[in-house]
């Protein structure tokens, strides 16, 4: 990761660096509230300059109650992405 930010109650980003002359075909994000329920954009670039739109609105979720009850969708997958 070479940056991010948050605001609350607003957008928040995270830009990574990715291994190169490999396919992408989904991401996994890890949250580690309790309670989390947010839709996800992902966009790519090459040159951090000019970015394309990769997935938009994917739904991501969390809802720990205890450890027999428990739901997430953390996994977005995507159309195959060449780094």
């Amino acid at each position: 990761m070479i940056d991010k930010s948050y605001e609350s109650g607003k957008y928040s980003y995270a830009t990574l660096v990715l291994d190169t002359n490999l396919i992408y075909t989904s991401v996994y994000i890890h949250v580690s509230s309790n309670e989390f329920y947010k839709e996800v954009s992902l966009e790519g670039s090459n040159d951090n300059k000019s970015w394309k739109t990769i997935i938009e609105n994917e739904k991501l979720f969390r809802d720990y109650r205890d450890a027999s009850a428990h739901y997430h969708r953390n996994k977005i997958m995507f159309e195959p992405v060449f780094v």
